[in-house]
């Protein structure tokens, strides 16, 4: 299935052992096969760990029941290999199925019962040590519905097989009576233990949860603290009774009017936050980037980053807005400013390090207007937009594209001249990007430097005056936000991504 190119390839670490079904989190989509549009639940695992999911698959309710290979389709050459690309994809098929063969001569007792249960496993060109793990079917039903085997199939014929996919809903409701009242999932583990020895002295047929094991305990515990977030229906609500119940660790909140056209804004800083923006944001640079699609309003999430003597990035505090207009900017720097004022009446940062957002310049230059401290834009982000210019404006003859990033990436990291000011530096470094680009004959580049010339003091002399101005600022703000999507999203089923309360 061809998968856009934004969706994030992020392997799964299970424990080790083998591997079930529910010690995954699956990600479920649309995909064409067997003649219809089917439904499947697809995650990525480490390929080197392609073995435990078999044997998790294969012990599924303590019987053996092997899965047969049904087509091994090795992968063709190509040019420009895509996401989906393949080195190998293997397509597996439960041994009770798909043909339903019962009753036919010569073989009236056939093990080909109709079941539709099959998944595949394809191992990507791109990431060759990532699996992609495909379930078109969990269910091991037939046709029409049906259980195709196991106990719950009335019309099996000799020994009933115990496979069962996952937990009773029994077990599960016992299970989260037992953690409820205090108990550990060992604790639990090892009653059920007990049980299971009392019900087999008495020779009670064996079920899917007489094999549960302490690791599925263990999950579907982690799996019922995720709804601790949820304390209301409504997401709005929710995120006001969790203000209440942590009022030290909110500066900014205000709720969305639209009567009086006030937005939403929610201003996070915990005391140990305020501490850490106290102690390295003095006299030291603050990085600020936004990024969006956490959350269903689609608000905006910034995040300010501070740098410790060793140079790590530090979060110091979370801001979400439903606008990002430099007015509503404003009304959530102002109060920040007096909140750490209101600790230390001298704090003032060095700088001010963003990405090439005008309303974030305008918006710190109000909420510090006596202090003119300086906004430098960040290398990481001035590098990525001539990267991407480049790629637009550069013809792709030869190496022409890596020799202009070369001479521009030696502009950025330019030495200043003993004895030279700043204001010579910026002329001799203007007249050497005009020169650079008359020599390479291309015009359209050209004009874009001379276009955002003006920018240059915010990146060329900021690289030098403030030494954390380096790749390493704005670039851990995106790292974080990436990472945070990514867990955000793991589940498009789950309420995880999809409401504010979960992202607080």
């Amino acid at each position: 299935m061809p998968r856009r190119k934004e969706d994030p390839i992020v392997p799964q670490s299970p424990p080790l052992g083998p591997i079930s079904f529910e010690d995954l989190v699956w990600k479920q989509g649309a995909r064409k096969g067997y003649g219809n549009k089917t439904t499947i639940m697809r995650a990525y695992i480490p390929f080197d760990r392609v073995g435990d999911f078999l044997r998790g698959q294969t012990c599924e309710g303590g019987i053996e029941v092997g899965w047969n290979v049904a087509e091994r389709i090795q992968g063709t050459h190509v040019l420009r290999p895509q996401v989906d690309s393949y080195i190998e994809h293997v397509y597996y098929e439960c041994p009770f199925g798909p043909k339903d063969l019962r009753g036919d001569p010569p073989h009236p007792h056939s093990k080909k019962r109709g079941c539709l249960a099959r998944f595949s496993i394809k191992q990507l060109l791109l990431r060759p040590d990532v699996a992609e793990v495909a379930y078109y079917q969990v269910d091991h039903n037939r046709e029409d519905g049906t259980p195709a085997h196991g106990l719950e199939d009335k019309d099996s014929i000799g020994r009933k097989s115990a496979y069962q996919p996952r937990m009773s809903l029994e077990l599960k409701k016992w299970i989260k009576t037992r953690l409820s009242e205090g108990f550990t999932a060992k604790q639990v583990y090892e009653e059920h233990r007990r049980n299971w020895i009392e019900r087999r002295k008495m020779k009670c047929p064996e079920i899917r949860d007489d094999f549960v094991e302490l690791r599925d305990i263990a999950y579907y515990e982690s799996r019922l603290k995720m709804g601790v977030w949820r304390r209301h229906p409504n997401d709005f609500e929710s995120v006001k009774m969790w203000i209440k119940e942590h009022p030290e660790n909110v500066f900014m909140w205000h709720e969305k009017d639209d009567v009086t056209d006030l937005p939403f804004i929610l201003g996070i800083q915990t005391p140990w936050q305020k501490e850490m923006m106290l102690k390295y944001g003095h006299n030291g640079a603050i990085a600020m980037d936004a990024t969006f699609g956490t959350n269903v309003p689609k608000y905006p999430l910034y995040s300010l980053l501070v740098f410790d003597h060793w140079r790590n990035g530090i979060h110091v505090a979370w801001v979400l807005s439903s606008r990002s207009s430099e007015e509503d900017l404003v009304m959530w720097l102002e109060p920040l400013r007096r909140h750490l004022e209101g600790t230390r009446l001298d704090f003032l940062p060095s700088c001010f390090i963003v990405d090439d957002a005008v309303e974030q310049r305008n918006a710190l230059k109000r909420a510090w207007p006596e202090s003119e401290v300086p906004i430098y834009l960040c290398a990481f982000h001035v590098l990525k937009n001539w990267k991407n210019h480049i790629w637009t404006k550069v013809p792709n003859l030869g190496s022409l594209r890596e020799l202009v990033y070369r001479q521009l990436h030696s502009l950025l990291y330019m030495p200043i001249e003993y004895q030279e000011t700043e204001e010579d530096f910026l002329k001799r470094a203007r007249v050497r990007s005009k020169n650079m680009f008359n020599f390479l004959y291309i015009k359209s580049m050209e004009e874009y430097i001379e276009v955002y010339y003006d920018h240059q003091e915010m990146y060329l002399i900021g690289h030098r005056r403030n030494p954390h101005s380096n790749q390493d600022t704005q670039a851990s703000i995106e790292s974080y936000h990436a990472a945070l999507k990514r867990w955000m999203k793991i589940d498009n089923h789950q309420l995880r991504g999809r409401r504010m309360d979960s992202l607080v």
